[in-house]
This record gives C-alpha cells, structure tokens and sequence, in this order.
C-alpha cells in the first residue's frame, strides 16, 4: 500500500494528483463517496442520453414534451435525451441509472401499443449538469442513456383562421403520454406495460399479462362484468392457453389437464384479445 504525500518529500511518495494520474479508478471511488455525502457544491440536474429505433425517438420528442417525463430531442449532437422529475432525488449516477432501467420497459411498453412494435430503448451517457456549466459524463458498460420527462399536457397548434389571423388550438396529449403517466402512479398498469413489451409474444406470456388485467379489473370475471368481453371469449381464451393440444410447447401447462377446447384461438387471436382487454383497462381509467 503507497502513502501519498502532498509535499515533495521521501523517495519513492507520490502526490495525491500522481496518485490519481495513476490510478483514475481512484477519481471515480472518491467522487461517488463525495456525492453520496452530500458534499457537491451548487445544483445540477440530471439527464440520460436515450437510444433506440429512430421513429420510437421520434415520437417520443414529439409526444412527452412536459410532464413528470420529458424527451427532448438534441439537434447539436444527433441524441434524444430523458429528464424525469424523480431524477432530483437522486444524488448519484448510480441511482439515476437503477431507475432508468426501471422505467424503460414501461415507456417501450406504452409506445408497443400505440406504435405497434415493440422498440428497444436502450440508456447511454448520463450527464450531470451544474448550474455553472460544467457537466459530468458517467458511462455504463451495459447500456447508453436517456432523457424524457412524461406527463398528461395538451400540446399547442397553430393554425390559420379565415381572416389570416393565427389560431390556436389545444391538442390532446399523446396516448402514450397518458399511458406513461398512469404507469408512474398504478404499479399494475406499470407491470402490464413492462410485460406487454417484453412477454406478449407466447401464451405463456399472455396469460400472465391477462391475469395482471384481471386483477387491475378486479378479478373474479370483472372483466366480463364491465362489458370488455363475453364469458365465452373469456373461457376460450383461458383453455386455449393451458392447453398443450391446442397451443403446443407454449402452453402455460406442460401436460394436459383437461380436454382442449373445441374451438381454439391462434395465436395472434389470443394476442389481439389480450391488447383489446389491456386497452380497455387503460381506458376505464384515463389513459
């Protein structure tokens, strides 16, 4: 173990700015301890470089442009970038990547549905950004950054009334805005967003989210009761999914368990009825 020396001193020390210059990993364990004490000076914020499919990017910076959830799109350097209102809580790079990750199959989960395909967000760079125009990158091995802010906002259009005088009209907010928004404060919407994105592609994955609708609903056939779908449908459904005859190696059992039903739904059927309970749910409740 070396000692390090702020004076010129004894053969052999070093300095403590030699020291960092030789082991920089230093720099990073000293300036994680110093934020996790609270010892920064002045205010920043944070941001996360956010990557993806372009028209997913796209419609982000078009859609969450206020809100608790913003993504903003940087012409200057060709990123999108995610703000989050609970981003200030965080007082390290670490944190604010833990709920990044969090957060990011939820907002691709709300885009699957009104986009149609499932995007691969993925998180780069975060910058921590002072008030006095310094910024600090912080980069991950695993994945890039973002930067969004999301809320329920109406946007602003600008038209032309027929005395040539410009009108404006209130637009409302993006679907995926409402959905996002509604997932920040509904663990259950949240989850069957992450799983709809993420899980949707087999019966398996598709019984689960329907349990998770289910229980949003709440339970017991609720589903049934508010109108979304028949008992039959319900039933059909249900058997055709834990059914080895009639949907194979993705079934939710692994060996038959009662007689499969006599008219099983393909696979894209099940598929399309669970998105239609998933976006009736979300509808009943705003979003």
């Amino acid at each position: 173990m070396m000692d390090a020396h702020a004076g010129g001193g004894q053969p052999g020390s070093l300095s403590p700015l030699d020291l960092l210059a030789a082991h920089p990993q230093l720099e990073v364990a000293l300036d994680r301890q110093s934020r996790s004490k609270g010892d920064l000076m002045g205010s920043f914020h944070w941001e996360v470089d956010l990557q993806g499919p372009a028209n997913a990017l796209q419609a982000l910076a078009r859609d969450f442009t206020a809100g608790k959830v913003r993504v903003s799109a940087d012409a200057t350097q060709s990123k999108h970038i995610l703000q989050m209102d609970s981003f200030e809580r965080c007082s390290t790079d670490r944190e604010v990547t833990v709920q990044t990750r969090e957060f990011l199959p939820t907002l691709s989960g709300a885009l699957a549905l009104t986009l149609g395909t499932a995007p691969d967000l993925r998180m780069g760079a975060i910058c921590r950004k002072h008030d006095d125009g310094r910024t600090d990158y912080f980069l991950e091995a695993e994945t890039g950054a973002l930067h969004a802010e999301c809320g329920v906002v109406a946007a602003v259009a600008t038209v032309t009334g027929p005395d040539g005088k410009p009108v404006v009209r209130l637009q409302p907010p993006s679907p995926a805005v409402k959905m996002v928004d509604l997932a920040l404060t509904s663990p259950m919407v949240a989850k069957a967003l992450r799983l709809w994105w993420a899980d949707s592609a087999d019966w398996d994955g598709l019984y689960r989210i329907w349990e998770v609708i289910e229980n949003a609903a709440g339970g017991g056939g609720s589903t049934v009761a508010a109108g979304w779908t028949s008992n039959n449908g319900r039933t059909r459904f249900k058997r055709t999914a834990c059914s080895v005859g009639a949907a194979g190696d993705k079934a939710r059992h692994g060996v038959e368990s009662e007689a499969p039903p006599p008219n099983p739904m393909k696979l894209e059927e099940g598929r399309a009825y669970v998105e239609d309970l998933l976006r009736r749910l979300l509808s009943s409740l705003g979003a």
